[in-house]
């Protein structure tokens, strides 16, 4: 079993007091092997640093440099144009899952990056045993988050619910609304004659499935020993063309005494894709969405910081918003669970990969503030954490004595309260052209800003004007002016390192055309902006949790935490790279590594 959690830092795991909270993956360490940290790709950002773990190569060789990369080659694409580095369609070198299914080793992998759209390079095409590749994170959205009041809703008659609804102590107020081309039909009802307090929920009032959800007091516990979002209804079931779509949930957070007004929140709905490489595999996907419940995607964090939810800490609010955020990231991690467990036992692979979007999006939103020191933010991470550690217990129950369990993550977190805007200071130096509309002018521009990296605008790129035999020139102009920026407060300069791929490329994974020409680093509490108007160093309104910085700094070290018979017990391994993940994996189940992986395993 392989398990990455998102952003699962090895200074958090190994530092922050909030890493308590994971007592069953302490288990795990105590009784297994934990690496002293491992080195993801650079810029340590999610897409590309998970695709080093699936393929046992940096974005060099998989092609996927960042989270939104550079296309090859360079003569026929734009030093501008991008691909989604999550998508299946930039891979170049075959991720672990292929590899093992070639080899006659049945696979599940959940929920990976890269796991759709679903083809060749992902699939490994027609096999006698395929992959089985399951993913909803870069699929179609079918609606999305909301919160639903009084003011959204029009009014219907009692008529349209046949059969009638259970009897209510006050008179049922029926309305309806829409949503991403669904009307939601409900009916707020009371169960006592003091208060309404709860409401029904359907697609289809009259012949449908209905759901309910009950107006209940917000948690103010952690998740440690009760249910994950137990205030939730249950999934409506959403049909397309007659088909199930997926299942939307509902949480009732408040209702006037006298019905006048509500706040409902309704979750998103992505479509989950499901490849096996059988005829059924559609109908594998709807009995999994019948028997586990919907996917969810990633939580709500839009409607806490847009005040949907109620103002947040960081504004003056009361933890209110946050606490309704967090009921909604239980529902997600439940959710996740559930559907591994239940692919698990449907498939009954031999290696099962799965992924949660943990503490990442969380982390993000609070990390920065924790450490400023805010309370709320502080409760907050111990929240997550704690349902983090339900989601590890439940993963790790699949495992028998004889199994082996990997928990790994992509990259850490830093907390950051300023933004050095790159491209404005690009500008300032000369190497930067914006058109009459504000945006790069690709092809009268020098360099531009890529990920915590520069890009040289050489002319073997489509729109390039630089001589490749002045590259190192630009380069230089480059490094003086970014080099004299420096912190309003103590004068420092922000940029601390620059690292050039033709010194440190194989080190690091940074050669090759759709990495950067020039990478660098921050001082603690800087980040990198793309925005091209502000003030060269710009303080943010909210610290923020950031990743992306060179990969060998602690703060941006990833974990491998693993147990198992062919582990070390109690044990600690030196720092690994990313790149090793994959071979170890292999090595585990016995067979020949991924074709391009450049990984050794820790157990070589």
């Amino acid at each position: 079993m392989l398990v990455s959690l998102d952003a699962l830092g090895y200074q958090i795991w190994s530092q922050d007091p909030v890493s308590a909270e994971l007592t069953a993956l302490r288990e795990i360490a105590d009784s297994g092997v934990v690496a002293a940290g491992v080195q993801p790709a650079f810029p340590s950002s999610t897409a590309n640093s998970h695709a080093a773990i699936w393929t046992g190569c940096y974005g060099d060789r998989n092609g996927l440099t960042a989270n939104d990369a550079p296309i090859a080659p360079r003569a026929e694409h734009s030093v501008l144009e991008r691909r989604k580095g999550y998508l299946s369609d930039g891979l170049n070198a075959e991720p672990i899952w292929v590899t093992a299914a070639r080899q006659g080793v049945r696979v599940v992998a959940n929920q990976v990056t890269q796991g759709y759209p679903f083809l060749p390079q992902n699939t490994g095409g027609p096999m006698p045993l395929a992959p089985v590749v399951v993913n909803g994170y870069q699929t179609r959205t079918i609606s999305k988050h909301r919160v639903v009041k009084a003011a959204d809703v029009t009014a219907e008659s009692e008529a349209v619910w046949r059969p009638v609804l259970p009897a209510s102590a006050k008179p049922v107020r029926y309305f309806s609304w829409t949503e991403s081309g669904f009307t939601l039909h409900a009916a707020l009802a009371a169960d006592n004659a003091t208060a309404y307090n709860r409401i029904y929920l359907a697609l289809d009032p009259r012949a449908g499935p209905r759901v309910s959800a009950v107006a209940t007091p917000l948690e103010d516990t952690p998740p440690r020993q009760r249910a994950l979002a137990r205030n939730f209804s249950d999934g409506l079931p959403l049909e397309e063309n007659g088909a199930m779509a997926g299942r939307v949930y509902f949480r009732l957070f408040e209702v006037a005494p006298d019905g006048a007004d509500f706040l409902l929140y309704q979750t998103a709905v992505q479509e989950l894709a499901l490849y096996d490489g059988s005829a059924q595999a559609g109908q594998v996907r709807a009995q999994l969405l019948r028997e586990a419940g919907g996917f969810l995607g990633n939580g709500p964090v839009s409607l806490m910081v847009s005040g949907a939810f109620g103002p947040t800490g960081a504004h003056g609010g009361d933890g209110t918003s946050e606490r309704r955020y967090l009921e909604a990231a239980e529902l997600l991690i439940r959710q996740s669970y559930r559907q591994a467990q239940w692919l698990a036992r449907h498939y009954d692979p031999q290696l099962f990969i799965s992924y949660l979007p943990f503490p990442d999006e969380a982390d993000h939103e609070w990390l920065g503030r924790a450490a400023q020191g805010e309370p709320t933010a502080r409760a907050c991470r111990t929240w997550i954490y704690a349902a983090i550690n339900r989601y590890v217990h439940e993963l790790a129950a699949l495992a028998g004595p004889a199994d082996h369990v990997l928990f790994v993550s992509d990259h850490g977190m830093a907390p950051v309260t300023h933004h050095v805007l790159v491209n404005r200071i690009l500008q300032e130096a000369g190497l930067l052209t914006l058109t009459k509309a504000g945006r790069i002018d690709a092809a009268r521009s020098q360099a531009s800003y890529f990920y915590n990296s520069i890009l040289v605008h050489t002319d073997d790129w489509k729109d390039g004007q630089v001589p490749r035999e002045e590259k190192a020139a630009v380069l230089q102009r480059v490094e003086s002016a970014l080099g004299a920026v420096t912190d309003p407060a103590t004068g420092r300069p922000v940029v601390t390192q620059f690292f050039h791929p033709e010194k440190v490329g194989e080190q690091l994974g940074i050669r090759g055309e759709t990495c950067g020409d020039l990478y660098f680093d921050f001082l603690p509490g800087f980040a990198a902006s793309a925005e091209l108007t502000g003030r060269p160093v710009e303080k943010m309104e909210v610290p923020r949790g950031v990743h992306g910085f060179y990969p060998l700094r602690p703060d941006m070290l990833s974990n491998l935490i693993g147990r198992g018979p062919k582990l070390p017990q109690a044990a600690t391994w030196p720092r690994r790279r990313s790149i090793d993940i994959a071979p170890l994996v292999t090595d585990l189940l016995g067979i020949a590594p991924p074709a391009q992986s450049q990984g050794i395993s820790p157990l070589r």
